[in-house]
């Protein structure tokens, strides 16, 4: 009601103005304009327009008058009548920067940023000192992506003007950007300091500190800002990535839902809530989100990423429903660019040296990097030339290892996906390796525009892409038994002779310790894995072994585990099948390797999850001397245990169905004389294994690769 009258007001208040009439001007020119400009300022357009157009009567030069009008018809939302007067000033007085900067406000506010940028330009090239100027152009080159350009801009503004806390906060945004944390973190600090109720320079401060890791201090600054700003959305988002972070999924959430109760359409909160609710084991709440995303804007890569990995937990997925999730994913994306595909001009010569380009993110203390580094560190330099293309900002000790062994090392994070695929064609890469699949950060829009003949799909993600340009994935003969899979996949599967994977332990594990049974006399079954791979199916089935032994417990980690909503919910679902809480344990998450790979000390038998396996906490668990019961599902999801098991020749432990898995963990953990042989032996059984062999390893991936580049040339 009262915004209805508001604007009634308005509309009376307008046409009362309409219906003034002012008696000519007789008064010299100067006052006349001074007249305007209070009528202007006092929000009263249409006396002062009468006066402007009058002073022009009597003076059709008048370049001031003109930029007067200009701004009034701006103002009242003209802006093709407000460029058209403003540049009639400027054909006037063409040196008076003011006016070049009021036309690079009109350009901008209508939408034409290259205008926009060449006006701020001359403004600031006829008064060096405009700050103002300089300000504005800085947030149409931050706008346009000229990043370095802005930051020179704002620099300028701050060495000016001191005082100017926006242009410190602005300069801060494209400093982290850039991966300059500490200048940001400088910038940010001036800025509050130079305005103390900046919310959302407390907002940006607390996000990069979030990235820096100090996650008190941000989770400090993002409070801070609501309690400055209680309607700042980015503030209430930003403290739910801080708390998201800190494994506080609930926390998390709740701001989260706040900052939607203040922007229901911000699509990047939703997806986040999507994220913390997966990680709280809320699987339809969370697809919920992904998929009301989509429903708003169906090209949103980062939600198909997420909806599709979400679906790989389903308890009961159907691989028919999977497949065409990929394929609707291929459909919004891919389709549109097949028709832009390129021949490629790769010499089609079966032998020669091959050129192989593995894209990822995850070139760093990362999973991916345990199966990866074994791959880049044994190339055969004679065989093939290799290139990495890094798609994180991201450098630690890891990345900066990684990057020795590859020829060619390029961070491709800041380029755009037409830009890296005309660069990956550029370099002619033969064959283009895919490390992600549907996970975070994914290049699959590259892959997409087909810019290697041969583009290959593994270790990331365990299913389909979707994509017809991607041509094979890899796998191996347990992982995805021959007949069992292939309907369910664009790519052609090509099974490597031994395990899909080479693991490349870290250097600081501990030794392997005695299984604990023999002090505690309790047997401590483990899971290091997601608990959002802990299905109900799998709680069901760890309960019954529980309850056959009453003596042992379980014990749970991952980063989920200080979050109070996930382990009620499991003490919950564990006392419904008559397991006490007191014999389900969750261990801390530890930011030290070494520490985390301590705890498999205390645990004499690992439980894996299913239908969603473990793949780098098996190998962990493995290496760390600790048997890992699993269960052979129907997919590559639910059968990387199988691959991981057979191929270091623990067959014992693998369960074909439910009851097997039990009665194999119960007889395991009776046979206490087994499990200390298992103890003292595993390390040396997986790492005289294939899936320890990264030379061998090497030399049937080469061969592979070699393989599918025949074939490629014997089709040209």
């Amino acid at each position: 009601m009262r915004g209805l009258k508001r604007k009634k007001g308005k509309a009376e208040s307008d046409s009362t103005q309409k219906n003034t009439r002012l008696a000519p001007v007789e008064m010299p020119i100067e006052q006349a304009m001074q007249l305007a400009n209070g009528y202007r300022q006092a929000g009263q357009p249409q006396q002062a327009e009468t006066i402007y157009q009058q002073i022009l009567a009597k003076d059709p030069d008048n370049a001031q008058a003109y930029s007067m009008l200009g701004i009034l018809a701006g103002q009242a939302g003209d802006m093709e009548r407000a460029i058209q007067l403003t540049q009639k000033a400027i054909r006037i007085a063409p040196v008076t920067a003011n006016f070049h900067y009021n036309l690079g406000i009109m350009f901008k506010q209508g939408g034409q940023f290259a205008e926009a940028i060449a006006s701020y330009r001359k403004a600031v090239a006829l008064q060096p000192d405009f700050d103002n100027a300089l300000y504005n152009l800085g947030n149409v080159l931050q706008g346009d992506g000229q990043s370095d350009e802005a930051i020179a801009c704002y620099r300028q503004v701050v060495a000016i003007r001191p005082g100017h806390a926006e242009a410190c906060n602005n300069l801060g945004i494209l400093l982290k950007e850039a991966g300059r944390f500490a200048e940001a973190n400088s910038c940010y600090r001036q800025a509050i300091s130079i305005s103390p109720g900046f919310a959302e320079a407390y907002s940006n401060l607390g996000l990069l500190l979030q990235e820096m890791d100090q996650l008190d201090e941000a989770e400090s600054c993002q409070r801070r800002a609501i309690s400055l700003k209680p309607g700042l959305t980015d503030a209430h988002y930003n403290l739910g990535i801080v708390l998201n972070k800190k494994g506080q999924f609930d926390e998390a959430i709740k701001s989260y839902r706040q900052a939607l109760a203040l922007r229901p359409k911000a699509y990047e909160v939703l997806l986040s809530l999507g994220n913390s609710l997966n990680a709280t084991g809320q699987l339809d709440e969370a697809r919920a989100c992904y998929q009301r995303v989509l429903a708003g804007s169906p090209t949103d890569h980062l939600a198909w990423t997420n909806f599709l990995l979400t679906a790989q937990y389903t308890p009961v997925p159907s691989p028919a429903a999977l497949f065409q999730h990929a394929l609707r994913f291929a459909e919004q994306f891919e389709a549109p660019l097949k028709k832009s595909w390129e021949p490629h001009a790769n010499t089609a010569e079966p032998e020669r040296r091959l050129k192989i380009g593995y894209v990822s993110a995850d070139f760093r203390a990362h999973s991916v990097a345990y199966f990866i580094e074994p791959i880049l560190a044994h190339h055969r330099k004679e065989h093939v030339e290799v290139f990495c293309y890094y798609n994180n900002k991201q450098q630690d000790d890891c990345s900066r290892r990684l990057a020795g062994y590859a020829d060619h090392w390029l961070p491709c994070a800041g380029m755009s996906d037409e830009g890296l695929a005309q660069r990956i064609r550029a370099d002619r890469i033969d064959i283009l390796v895919d490390l992600a699949g549907h996970t975070n950060g994914n290049r699959l829009l590259v892959f997409a525009r087909k810019p290697a003949p041969v583009q290959v799909t593994w270790l990331g993600y365990p299913d389909t892409t979707g994509l017809a340009a991607m041509d094979y994935r890899l796998t191996d003969n347990q992982a995805d038994p021959a007949g069992n899979t292939e309907q369910w996949h664009s790519e052609t599967l090509f099974r490597l002779p031994n395990c899909f994977l080479c693991y490349a332990p870290q250097t600081d594990c501990p030794e392997v310790a005695p299984p604990p049974v023999r002090e505690t006399g309790m047997i401590t079954f483990a899971s290091f894995n997601n608990l959002t791979k802990v299905s109900e199916a799998t709680i069901r089935v760890w309960a019954t072994i529980l309850r056959e032994l009453p003596s042992s417990r379980l014990l749970l980690k991952s980063t989920q585990s200080s979050c109070e909503s996930v382990r009620n919910r499991l003490w919950l679902l564990f006392a419904g099948l008559g397991v006490a809480q007191e014999r389900i344990h969750f261990a801390a998450f530890t930011k030290s390797f070494t520490a985390h790979m301590g705890l498999y000390g205390s645990v004499d038998i690992g439980l894996d999850t299913f239908p969603y396996n473990g793949t780098t906490t098996t190998c962990e668990a493995l290496w760390m001397g600790v048997p890992v019961i699993i269960l052979a599902g129907a997919r590559h999801v639910a059968r990387v245990g199988v691959s991981l098991l057979s191929t270091i020749g623990l067959d014992e432990c693998i369960a074909a169905n439910e009851k097997e898995y039990v009665r194999r963990a119960v007889a395991l953990a009776a046979d206490h004389t087994r499990l200390t042989a298992l103890r003292q032996t595993m390390r040396a059984r997986v790492s005289a294994s294939p899936l320890c062999d990264g030379p061998g390893f090497t030399r049937d991936l080469e061969g592979a690769y070699r393989a599918m580049w025949r074939t490629w040339c014997s089709s040209c």
